[in-house]
């Protein structure tokens, strides 16, 4: 229950909530793709989440705070999303300034997911603590730590060369997507994120439940690849973006088969959105239930009608 309460994953949490220690604060998330602003520098980006997190420290009570925690590279619950140069230090710098522990949530991007054997060394800030767990028993055990000891066999070093590939792939096939928003990660811990229309950075509404769709696609005979699906990048609840996290001994035939299927999926299930009118029954169904949706949601599944040509 503690660590539900740190996290900000909002679909697994909001069950939990009546159940949760209320000595948790959080703060903005380094996310450039949603949090940047207009004609903003990623140097004022980063002074202004600074910034943010000495307000919290002054809010509370800095003598209230004993640590801060944060994902170098975030997960779940936005996607894969890496920070700027010199996001950590930031604010790791205002830790140390009361005298708070400045931690590390590693447990997905942590021992070699993303291209370095800590996901921090890549930004040259090391933590207090770092907690790790899902790399460290690959699934295989239910195991976490505080403390490691060096395993590598050239494996790391693998991760990076592949992620560099993966990277350069998943560009080549999703970057002019009319519906992709954003392809983010780094080594082989990246993210795609699905928009109704990329300008404005919409997302898709909730009721189609489109990264979930991709999920089960994926686990279909024929298409054969594990999308890791999710949702809320936007504001907790909306969003579609599905991560892949292929294992650290894949080739270069691998990293282009992964890519290929992952291609078949997201292509068959767009298409079915438009063969089945799907989205006609999802907006009818939104008028129907009348405030039992988000205005956001109803407005974007208006126009996503409108895009798709179909009936509304």
């Amino acid at each position: 229950m503690g660590m539900l309460a740190v996290g900000d994953f909002k679909v697994r949490k909001a069950p939990y909530i009546p159940l949760l220690p209320e000595n948790v604060s959080h703060v903005l998330a380094c996310h450039t793709y949603r949090g940047l602003q207009k004609n903003e520098s990623h140097e004022a980006y980063v002074a202004r989440l600074a910034q943010n997190l000495e307000d919290e420290f002054q809010r509370v009570g800095p003598e209230t705070v004993c640590a801060f925690m944060v994902e170098p590279i975030v997960g779940t619950a936005l996607g894969c999303a890496p920070p700027l140069p010199g996001y950590l230090e930031a604010m790791k710098t205002v830790c140390d300034s009361h005298g708070a522990l400045f931690m590390y949530d590693e447990i997905m991007c942590g021992l070699g997911r993303s291209g370095t054997r800590h996901a921090w060394q890549a930004e040259g800030t090391p933590p207090d603590i770092e907690i790790v767990g899902k790399t460290l028993g690959s699934g295989y055990a239910p195991i976490s730590a505080v403390l490691i000891n060096e395993k590598e066999d050239g494996l790391v070093s693998n991760v990076a060369r592949m992620g560099d590939l993966l990277n350069s792939l998943l560009r080549e096939r999703f970057a002019a997507h009319p519906y992709v928003g954003d392809i983010r990660g780094r080594g082989l811990f990246w993210c795609i994120e699905f928009v109704a229309d990329r300008a404005a950075k919409a997302p898709f509404p909730a009721a189609l439940n489109l990264a979930k769709r991709m999920a089960n696609r994926g686990l279909e005979r024929g298409y054969d690849i594990s999308l890791f699906a999710a949702n809320g990048s936007v504001d907790g609840w909306l969003g579609d973006h599905f991560l892949l996290c292929p294992p650290y001994i894949v080739g270069e035939s691998d990293v282009e088969e992964i890519v290929k299927r992952v291609v078949k999926v997201v292509e068959s299930v767009f298409e079915d959105v438009k063969r089945e009118g799907l989205v006609k029954e999802m907006v009818d169904g939104l008028f129907e239930r009348g405030k039992g949706r988000g205005v956001a949601e109803w407005y974007w599944a208006e126009r996503w009608v409108d895009k798709w040509g179909g009936a509304g």
